[in-house]
């Protein structure tokens, strides 16, 4: 579950029992670390086979983008770093996976949220992440698609709203 499901999460696990997993995996490494953590808490048996056979279709898949961004990041590194703005929890999934798969570079992070701020992703008002894109001029930027647009960035890396078209 992601940190707003928490307080309802808590309260199923003392009335109940029910078990809960505060967290929402990312790439491959993250989710079988997730997948991994599922089995501890439920006790469910892992069909090791499946998932070795998953991991190595997943990584022929995406293993040509990973040397993409290798060349990226030896080549031209201001271009390999990734800005993300948005929700706390996707903010930091996707980094994670960002710097740990890809070896992308932390650019400018930041959540769109005062209550969900913390010392790794701080909370940023509309002012603030406007310079933060500003000072980010190459590279990747995940954010809403209102920043996106503005900036005249890929409106296809949209991570959160406000959104700028019908899907």
């Amino acid at each position: 579950i992601r940190q707003e499901g928490e307080l309802a999460a808590k309260q199923l696990k003392k009335r109940f029992g029910t078990p809960y997993l505060l967290a929402r995996p990312y790439g491959i490494e993250g989710t079988l670390e997730w997948i991994d953590k599922i089995v501890k808490i439920s006790g469910l048996t892992l069909d090791n086979n499946f998932i070795k056979s998953e991991k190595e279709k997943s990584m022929s898949q995406i293993s040509p983008a990973i040397s993409a961004f290798q060349h990226v990041i030896r080549e031209q590194p201001d271009e390999a770093r990734i800005s993300l703005g948005g929700h706390r929890d996707v903010v930091k999934g996707i980094l994670s996976y960002a710097e740990e798969e890809l070896s992308l570079i932390r650019g400018t992070c930041w959540c769109d949220s005062e209550a969900m701020a913390s010392e790794e992703i701080l909370y940023f008002s509309e002012n603030e992440w406007v310079q933060a894109i500003l000072s980010e001029e190459k590279g990747i930027l995940m954010a809403s698609g209102e920043a996106l647009k503005w900036a005249k960035r890929n409106i296809d890396l949209q991570i959160s709203n406000p959104d700028i078209k019908w899907r």
